[in-house]
């Protein structure tokens, strides 16, 4: 997993990370321990309260070209996601082919600069009141470009 690789420099900035998928907690739980993961894995997957990919939908990074039914249905946009302490979504960068992945280069470099312009934000870290495995709870109102109350 590319973040595992760049998870040091993100957090030597006072950015924690996590990643989502709409698989569910048990399988993430396997591939955390398979994979001896630090960061928490976070599932996007269906619950008796939401639809799979509910999440994604609310942040504005469900790829929206597979219907419900299709093996793919509920799969994001690959992407980062930045949020702050506060729940509020700093920025995003994705792209639209699944086979791509947004450059973590180029992503710790805007991150650098958008600590620089707002003089060193607090510490990033809305993953800190989430257990790694739980479960999101997307039917919560969200705005993609707004506060997240789930966090």
């Amino acid at each position: 997993m590319q973040l595992t690789r760049w998870q040091d420099d993100f957090e030597a900035l006072g950015i924690g990370v996590a990643a989502m998928t709409y698989d569910d907690a048990a399988v993430l739980r396997a591939f955390r321990a398979e994979r001896d993961i630090s960061f928490p894995l976070l599932s996007d997957a269906a619950s008796d309260d939401a639809p799979i990919g509910a999440m994604a939908m609310a942040l504005g990074i469900l790829n929206d070209e597979y219907e419900p039914g299709h093996p793919a249905h509920g799969v994001a946009h690959p992407g980062i996601v930045l949020i702050d302490a506060d729940g509020i979504v700093r920025a995003k960068w994705a792209e639209p082919d699944y086979r791509e992945r947004p450059a973590f280069e180029d992503v710790l470099e805007d991150v650098r600069e958008m600590l620089f312009e707002e003089g060193a934000m607090d510490a990033l870290d809305p993953m800190d009141a989430l257990d790694p495995m739980d479960e999101l709870d997307p039917m919560d109102e969200l705005d993609p470009m707004g506060e997240l109350d789930p966090f």
